[in-house]
């Protein structure tokens, strides 16, 4: 996908903000991959999560 494309398509869901409400919930698989994106948060993990909150945000 395009960088335009991509501008296109969240230019339409912001328009149309009852799509996303009446779209589909991500399966499991997605879910899966989704988490990935921020980190592995599978049971299975070899990689830490990101720590939240950083050090510096809980001692404030």
């Amino acid at each position: 996908m395009t960088v335009d494309a991509a501008v296109s398509k969240l230019r339409w869901l912001l328009a149309h903000p009852e799509a996303v409400a009446a779209a589909k919930p991500a399966s499991d698989g997605e879910a899966a991959e989704l988490r990935h994106l921020l980190y592995d948060a599978d049971p299975d993990a070899t990689t830490t999560p990101l720590p939240y909150p950083n050090p510096l945000e809980a001692s404030s």
